[in-house]
């Protein structure tokens, strides 16, 4: 998912991982609640920022409340990020988790700034941060997914 603002791509996501699963097996294991779990965090994430990229188009005009909508973002990466750094993943998986954390924590760095920025050469440097940030994030994410035997992985932020 992305968010939107005067229509250019400007966020994506913490995660698209729960698009499709791998439900090779009905039976309840540690590893199919770890990946419910992570879903369950990443798709609560995924739908408050898609409801915040339809107000970032509605607002574009309207620099305070894009600034509004950029502190709502940065407080749906930082609950993302903090959620999933609770979860009690595989010594094996540490490092991709940890990599998805610090993306997360860094879009959401940059949705900070963009709730104080209010010229559009501010707004742009804002876009182009993202977008490595986002770089980083997918990586990592794609890692975990792949981690969890999640099928479906989504394809790469369009940079």
């Amino acid at each position: 998912m992305t968010l939107w603002l005067a229509g250019l791509p400007l966020l994506s996501s913490c995660a698209s991982a729960s698009t499709t699963r791998d439900h090779g097996s009905t039976s309840s294991t540690p590893q199919t609640a770890l990946r419910n779990r992570y879903e369950a965090i990443v798709e609560t994430g995924d739908r408050q920022l898609s409801n915040l990229s339809f107000r970032l188009s509605a607002d574009a005009a309207n620099v305070h409340a894009v600034n509004a909508d950029f502190a709502r973002a940065e407080k749906v990466f930082d609950e993302t990020a903090t959620s999933i750094q609770a979860i009690q993943f595989p010594a094996d998986m540490g490092s991709a988790v940890q990599a998805m954390v610090s993306g997360l924590r860094a879009l959401g760095s940059t949705c900070a700034e963009g709730a104080l920025a209010s010229t559009p050469a501010q707004f742009h440097s804002i876009q182009v941060t993202v977008g490595n940030a986002e770089a980083a994030e997918f990586k990592a994410e794609h890692r975990v997914n792949r981690f969890l035997g999640i099928s479906h992985i989504p394809s790469a932020p369009a940079g």
